[in-house]
């Protein structure tokens, strides 16, 4: 069993990956899992692509038995190209399916999630390494929020 950081990481990656829009839209996923090493690089090629990777970490003490911590994920999403709707198209469906995460906690309240929610979203369009096309690129911070009894190992 995957630790819980990876868990609720692997679960918000599942849930983006589930959505029948996505599946249709996304050519490369970057999962950051075991498997085939993945080189992460914001080429035409890979366009459009999702990536959840972990962004940050933090802890503090809420009563004498319990942590709360703050787990930062950021899932990056870029298309390829001067046309900035298909970003928004993909951004709008991802921003839905982590709404709708924040009424469930992704399924792992009884893990200890307390809480799931859009920290920002920020916008870049991006010259391609060649310069000759617009790579643009989003970045939505997802935060998951945890309470983790101290007595349970962590």
């Amino acid at each position: 069993m995957a630790n819980w950081l990876t868990q609720a990481r692997s679960e918000l990656l599942g849930r983006l990956q589930a959505d029948a829009t996505l599946g249709r839209l996304i050519a490369t996923w970057y999962s950051w899992g075991a498997g085939l090493q993945q080189r992460y690089a914001v080429q035409p090629s890979a366009c459009p692509f999702i990536s959840v990777v972990p962004a940050a970490l933090d802890a503090e003490e809420i009563a004498n038995a319990a942590n709360g911590y703050d787990q930062d994920i950021e899932v990056g999403i870029g298309t390829d190209g001067q046309d900035c709707a298909p970003l928004e198209e993909i951004v709008a469906t991802a921003v839905d399916i982590l709404l709708a995460a924040r009424h469930d906690c992704l399924g792992l309240a009884a893990e200890g999630v307390a809480g799931v929610r859009i920290l920002s979203l920020r916008w870049d369009p991006r010259p391609s390494e060649d310069g000759a096309r617009v790579i643009w690129l989003a970045s939505i911070q997802v935060r998951i929020s945890w309470i983790r009894l101290t007595t349970s190992g962590g």
